[in-house]
C-alpha cells in the first residue's frame, strides 16, 4: 500500500538528497507545505509571504518498510539540518494518516526528543516545487553541505 510522509527542516534539496539514498523509498519530491496560497512561488516561500515551509513528500510502501524506519533517517539527519532561522525552514514531521504521526512522537520521544521540539501535525496542502528543485542535489553535488556519508554510516550502524 502506497502513503506518504512529509518532512521539514532546512533546505529541501538536502532532505532530498538523504531519503533518495534509502533504496526502500518509492519516491520523493519537494515541494512547499501547509500554506496559505495555492502554487507558490519559490521565491515567496523563501521569503516568508506564502507562509509555507520547504518540505519533502517522501512516498513509500507500507508493506514494504515500516513507518518507524523512515521518520529514523530523518530524526538521524536532524543534527545536520540547519533551518537558518526562517520559518520556511523549521522541522517538522507531517502525516496524512494520524496513526503515522503517533509513531512520529513516539521516535521523536525514543531520541530524548522533547513534546514540540519538533512539529508534528496534519497535512493540509502540498505542492510541488519546479523541476529544477527537483533531485537538485544531483546536478550540483558541489552544493550539498549535508555530510551524508555520516548519516548514512549511522543508519547502517542502526540497521546492524
Amino acid at each position: 500500500m502506497r502513503k506518504s510522509i512529509y518532512f521539514t527542516g532546512g533546505d529541501f534539496c538536502l532532505l532530498q538528497s538523504i531519503f533518495d539514498e534509502d533504496i526502500d523509498v518509492m519516491d520523493s519530491r519537494v515541494g512547499y507545505l501547509n500554506g496559505l496560497t495555492a502554487f507558490p512561488k519559490h521565491e515567496d516561500v523563501l521569503s516568508g509571504n506564502s507562509q509555507h515551509l520547504l518540505a519533502i513528500k517522501v512516498d513509500y510502501d507500507a508493506e514494504q518498510i515500516d513507518i518507524h524506519e523512515i521518520i529514523e533517517i530523518y530524526v538521524r539527519a536532524l543534527p545536520y539540518l540547519n533551518d537558518q532561522n526562517k520559518p520556511c525552514m523549521a522541522k517538522g514531521i507531517y502525516y496524512d494518516d494520524f496513526l503515522d504521526g503517533v509513531e512520529a512522537l513516539e521516535v521523536l520521544v525514543e531520541h530524548g526528543y522533547k513534546e514540540h521540539e519538533i512539529n508534528i501535525a496534519k497535512t493540509c496542502n502540498f505542492f510541488i516545487a519546479a523541476l529544477e528543485h527537483q533531485h537538485y542535489y544531483k546536478s550540483h553535488p558541489d552544493e550539498l553541505s549535508l555530510n551524508l556519508d555520516k548519516i548514512l554510516k549511522d543508519k547502517r550502524k542502526a540497521n546492524a
